[in-house]
C-alpha cells in the first residue's frame, strides 16, 4: 500500500508554471520581439516621412502658383494704361493747347516714339543685369518707376507747359513696361517647370 502510494504521487500531474501559459508571442525571444518593435518604428516613420513630403510638395506648389498669381497681376497693371491715350487725343490736345497738326505730331508721334524707343532700351539694358542682381529688386524699382509717374499725370498743370511733364511721365512709364518684359519672362522660367514655361509665358 505504501509502494502504491508513492507511485500514485508520482503519476499525479504537476501543477503548470506561471511560464508555460504564456502566449506564444511571449514565448518568442527578446530578438524576434524587438525586431518586431523596431519594424513597428520603421513603418510608422517611414508614414511621417511620406506626409512630410506630401506636405511639402503642396507648399512649394502653392507658394508657385502664387507667385506667379502675384507676377500676372503686376504685368496687367503696368500694361493697363496703353490704350487709355488714343481714344482721347483730342481731349489731350484740348488741355495741352495743341493745334491738330501739333495733336498727330506731338501726342501721336513723339510721345509714342519716346514710350517705345526708351522701353526698348531698358528691355536690352536690363536683360543681362536680370542675370547679375536680384530679379525681384529690379521688379520692384521698375514696378515704382512706372507708377508714381502715372500717378503724377492727374497733377499736370493744363496748358503749353503741361505738355513735356506728360511727355516726361510717358517716357517713364515706357521704361517700366519695357523693363519688366525680361523680368517677368526670367522669374516664369525659374518658376514653372520646362513643358509648362511655354503655357506660363
Amino acid at each position: 500500500s505504501s509502494q502504491s502510494g508513492i507511485v500514485g504521487s508520482c503519476c499525479r500531474p504537476m501543477p503548470l508554471l506561471a511560464s508555460q501559459t504564456d502566449t506564444e508571442e511571449d514565448r518568442l525571444p527578446d530578438v524576434s520581439k524587438r525586431s518586431r518593435s523596431n519594424r513597428a518604428a520603421g513603418q510608422q516613420l517611414a508614414r511621417l516621412r511620406w506626409f512630410k513630403a506630401v506636405l511639402f510638395q503642396c507648399r512649394g506648389l502653392f507658394r508657385r502658383w502664387y507667385t506667379l498669381g502675384l507676377l500676372l497681376l503686376v504685368a496687367m497693371c503696368l500694361h493697363a494704361d496703353q490704350n487709355l491715350a488714343a481714344p482721347n487725343l483730342s481731349a489731350i490736345a484740348e488741355e495741352f493747347d495743341l493745334t491738330p497738326l501739333e495733336k498727330d505730331s506731338k501726342l501721336g508721334g513723339q510721345v509714342q516714339l519716346g514710350f517705345f524707343f526708351v522701353g526698348g532700351a531698358t528691355s536690352l539694358a536690363l536683360g543681362p543685369l536680370a542675370d547679375r542682381l536680384n530679379r525681384v529688386n529690379l521688379l520692384l524699382a521698375v514696378v515704382i518707376l512706372g507708377s508714381v509717374p502715372c500717378a503724377l499725370i492727374k497733377y499736370i498743370p493744363a496748358g503749353g507747359s503741361g505738355f513735356l511733364w506728360y511727355f516726361l511721365c510717358r517716357v517713364l512709364t515706357g521704361v517700366s513696361v519695357g523693363g519688366s518684359f525680361p523680368l517677368l519672362y526670367s522669374l516664369c522660367g525659374d518658376l514653372a517647370a520646362p513643358e509648362q514655361r511655354g503655357i506660363v509665358s
